[in-house]
C-alpha cells in the first residue's frame, strides 16, 4: 500500500480513536491517554523536519478542534514534533537513522523503540497537562497525571505500532 495512503489512514484512525474512544471513556480524572501522536512517532526516520512539524501542527489543530481545546494540543504536538529528531537519533543510532525506515519495534528493536516512545510520550504529556492546568501550584498533580497517562499511552502506542507497521517493513 502506498505510504501516503497508509499515513492518511493512520492519521484518521488515531484522531478518531482519541476523540471517540479515549476522550469519552472516563475511567477517572487521572486517565486520559494521548495516543494521537502515534502519527508523528511512526513517520519514517528520514522525514524532513519541516514535514514532521507540519504533521505535528495538522494533528494538533485537528485534535484541538475535535476536543474543543484552544491550542493545547497544537502547542504540545508542535513541541514534540520539533524534538523528534533529537529523541530519535541517539536512541536508534545514527546508522539506523540515516538508513531510514519507520521507527518501530521490528526495525530498531523493542527496547530502543520503547525508549523512543517513552521519551516522546512523557514530553507530550508533560506539555499537554501543564498547559491544561495553567498553574504551577498543582505541580505534584501534574506529575502524577503525566506518569499515569504516559504509562497507559506507551502501551497503547506500542499496540498501534504493531498494527500499523508490517513485520517485514523497513
Amino acid at each position: 500500500m502506498h505510504s501516503g495512503i497508509r499515513y492518511t489512514i493512520l492519521f484518521v484512525a488515531v484522531a478518531l480513536l482519541q476523540a471517540l474512544v479515549f476522550n469519552q471513556v472516563q475511567i477517572s480524572v487521572w486517565f486520559n491517554p494521548l495516543i494521537y501522536m502515534a502519527f508523528v512517532i511512526l513517520l519514517p526516520m528520514r522525514t524532513m523536519p519541516i514535514v514532521v512539524l507540519a504533521c505535528g501542527l495538522l494533528m494538533g489543530v485537528t485534535m484541538d478542534l475535535l476536543m474543543g481545546l484552544v491550542g493545547v494540543n497544537t502547542i504540545a504536538s508542535l513541541l514534540t514534533a520539533y524534538f523528534r529528531p533529537l529523541m530519535l537519533k541517539p536512541i536508534v543510532g545514527k546508522d539506523n537513522f540515516v538508513d531510514g525506515g519507520v521507527p518501530a519495534p521490528m526495525t530498531v528493536g523493542i527496547g530502543k523503540f520503547t525508549a523512543y516512545v517513552t521519551m516522546f510520550v512523557v514530553l507530550q504529556s508533560a506539555v499537554f497537562f501543564s498547559l491544561e492546568a495553567m498553574t504551577a501550584s498543582y505541580a505534584y498533580l501534574i506529575v502524577l497525571k503525566v506518569l499515569l497517562n504516559s504509562a497507559v499511552s506507551i502501551i497503547l502506542m506500542l499496540l498501534v505500532a504493531s498494527v500499523f507497521v508490517p513485520k517485514n517493513h523497513n
